[in-house]
């Protein structure tokens, strides 16, 4: 695949990408997130092969913003991740935990 000459264009990496999503949780639902984080981040280790690394970090000096970053070894194993069950059920109870929508940036390898 080639790869784009504007910024704007869609690029599909090929082999692993990084995915870093900044979330910010309503002020008193922290540890309803972090319960909710954790959980989930074991059934993504017990089920997606394809996800290399899934970790959440809070952004220190505050107690309601949030990064999680993710590995994975292909598009197809990230594509694949939003219809796992595990995140399919996750997702309305982020979603009533957040206070905005998150920030999602994805990062290809530089050849």
């Amino acid at each position: 695949m080639d790869k784009p000459g504007r910024a704007e264009e869609p690029y599909t990496p090929e082999g692993p990408l990084t995915i870093l999503a900044r979330v910010r949780v309503e002020a008193g639902k922290q540890e309803e997130f972090h319960h909710l984080v954790r959980g989930l981040s074991a059934d993504i280790a017990r089920f997606e092969h394809g996800c290399l690394w899934y970790c959440a970090h809070q952004v220190l000096g505050s107690n309601l913003d949030y990064v999680i970053i993710m590995r994975f070894r292909s598009w197809a194993d990230y594509e694949a991740h939003g219809d796992t069950a595990h995140m399919k059920g996750a997702l309305p109870g982020l979603d009533r935990l957040l206070d905005g929508a998150p920030q999602v940036e994805i990062f290809g390898p530089i050849d």
